[in-house]
């Protein structure tokens, strides 16, 4: 990401609420030195394709179907 800091800080900013498992406790210091860095063409991509990578597999209509009511026939005869 290029941009000026407060550009970066209003990007950022609205990142941490929308990718909250993403940023943990986060704060601001000038004492802490990067080590690796990675460059992206993409950034808002790569934060929604890790935060999907760490969301909880569910089959939706697996779910759908245990939580279907039973009609008074199959409740009835048991089915």
């Amino acid at each position: 990401m290029f941009g000026t800091k407060k550009q970066c800080m209003k990007y950022y900013s609205v990142w941490k609420d929308i990718f909250k498992d993403l940023f943990g406790k986060c704060y601001e210091t000038d004492q802490y030195h990067l080590t690796t860095y990675t460059s992206s063409g993409n950034v808002v991509m790569d934060l929604i394709e890790e935060s999907d990578r760490r969301k909880p597999k569910i089959d939706f209509i697996e779910e759908a179907v245990k939580r279907e009511e039973k009609g008074f026939w199959a409740k009835l005869f048991g089915r």
